[in-house]
């Protein structure tokens, strides 16, 4: 069966999947709020961040087809992405509190303009622009996950809400972001294949999104007012707090650890997916000369958040059944490193599209599991500059792995790192349960965490 064919049956199928399984999973939701004011407080935040998230999945599954259209070599394409992870770890640990220091929503903004510099900048071929890139693709992707979610939550607690209607807006911007990568994948397919395939088109939307979205916070998000304390606080000291917090606390350790491995293993699967999926152009290939047939690698990613839906529909399931958190962390552990082991052994496109699709539902299933951990055991005062830290090893992952990209073999390598990652995931959460058990506080799974899961696949 051709590739496209299997894709646009997956695709089918996986929507399918995705209002059976929500509906099966539907009868224990918490019930949306009938506060108008809480309810204008969400469209507020969710506008924004489903903008932002819009235009990061937008480009997310032709990042690699633009560099290579471009003509570079394998290496080089993994030179710059371990530029972006490099970038990305050194300012995330620094970003948190600089939020907290200077004001969430600044932050915010200057995350959609670093960002929309990043995607401009990928109009060029010279390598040193797409380098310099990828640096400020690596700030923004920091203050994605760290500044929106700081906002929103202060901003929750100023207006007096309850805290418990936190885990409502928690939940409607996962759901959020699965319908919105979906979607993005389809309008980028159609983009990038209107007239001729040109795999730059969907950047340029993207900045359009990420402007749109700094405009609008602009005019409907008010100011977090930082304390003094936070104002004279040094961020190298905040930095060090949270690493004390980090090293005392064996279970915090493992936790974020093991997050380390997955998501390590994770990002290099973004990297290789689309190769093994869409075969490398013959040589001397560049947008200026005859376009090659490529399978509509927009349709692939959909189905690639599509899964992740369904995974999350799952682990509502499972935990309504009575499955502890680390029992379903393990599953997805151990059917992620199976997954990926197969771009190791088998080269067959349509073969691998299955498993990858597979690898996407566990994905689904981890995000949900992980962010209940996450949240039962990172303090609270600490979360921001704590989740920071978990980026430096899992970079440091990244990076090592990435730097083996010097050779045809070194893809298969590559995918048999990325599986013993996720074994070696599934053994430290086996450590984690047991150092849990001792200390008597196994905790019991939240609903609130059903939606879906955002940006596993094509980021």
């Amino acid at each position: 069966m051709p590739l496209s064919t299997l894709v646009h049956g997956t695709l089918v199928a996986c929507v399918a999947g995705v209002v059976a399984l929500h509906r099966l999973a539907d009868a224990r939701s918490v019930q949306v709020s009938k506060n108008a004011d809480f309810a204008a407080f969400q469209r507020k935040y969710l506008s924004v961040f489903l903008l932002v998230m819009a235009a990061d999945w937008l480009q997310g599954a032709h990042l690699y087809r633009l560099y290579e259209e471009y003509g570079f070599l394998e290496s080089q394409i993994a030179a710059l992405y371990v530029c972006g992870s490099v970038s990305a770890m050194i300012s995330g640990p620094w970003l948190g509190g600089m939020a907290d220091k200077y004001g969430r929503k600044k932050l915010s903004i200057f995350c959609c303009l670093a960002y929309s510099v990043c995607c401009a900048l990928q109009s060029s071929s010279n390598f040193f622009t797409l380098l310099l890139s990828r640096v400020f693709g690596g700030v923004s992707y920091s203050l994605l996950y760290t500044s929106f979610e700081s906002w929103m939550v202060s901003e929750h607690n100023r207006l007096g809400f309850d805290s418990e209607w936190l885990s409502r807006t928690f939940a409607l911007a996962t759901l959020g972001k699965g319908v919105v990568a979906a979607a993005a994948g389809v309008v980028a397919n159609v983009v990038v294949e209107f007239g001729t395939h040109n795999p730059l088109r969907p950047f340029l939307l993207a900045i359009v999104c990420l402007l749109a979205a700094a405009k609008l916070m602009q005019a409907t998000w008010s100011e977090h007012q930082p304390t003094p304390a936070e104002r004279l606080m040094p961020s190298s000291k905040s930095c060090l707090r949270s690493l004390r917090v980090l090293c005392s606390d064996r279970r915090v350790l493992l936790l974020g650890l093991i997050q380390s491995l997955y998501e390590a293993s994770m990002y290099v699967f973004v990297f290789l997916w689309t190769r093994s999926v869409d075969p490398p152009l013959p040589a001397g290939h560049t947008l200026s000369t005859e376009p090659a047939v490529h399978p509509p690698l927009g349709l692939i990613f959909s189905c690639f958040m599509l899964a992740i839906m369904m995974g999350s529909s799952i682990f509502r399931l499972l935990s309504e059944n009575g499955w502890s958190n680390t029992r379903i962390l393990n599953l997805s552990f151990l059917t992620g490193a199976a997954c990926l082991y197969s771009g190791a052994v088998f080269t067959k496109p349509s073969t691998l599209f299955i498993f990858f699709v597979l690898f996407e539902g566990a994905t689904g299933i981890y995000f949900p599991a992980i962010a209940t951990m996450r949240g039962e055991l990172v303090p609270e005062a600490d979360r921001a500059a704590v989740m920071g830290w978990f980026q430096v090893p899992r970079n440091t992952l990244i990076i090592l792995l990435l730097l083996l990209v010097n050779s045809a073999a070194s893809w298969e390598r590559l995918y048999t790192l990325a599986a013993l990652l996720c074994v070696l995931a599934a053994l430290l959460q086996r450590a984690l349960r047991i150092e849990i058990s001792t200390r008597t506080i196994e905790v019991p799974l939240s609903p609130a965490y059903g939606g879906s899961g955002g940006g596993g696949g094509g980021g």
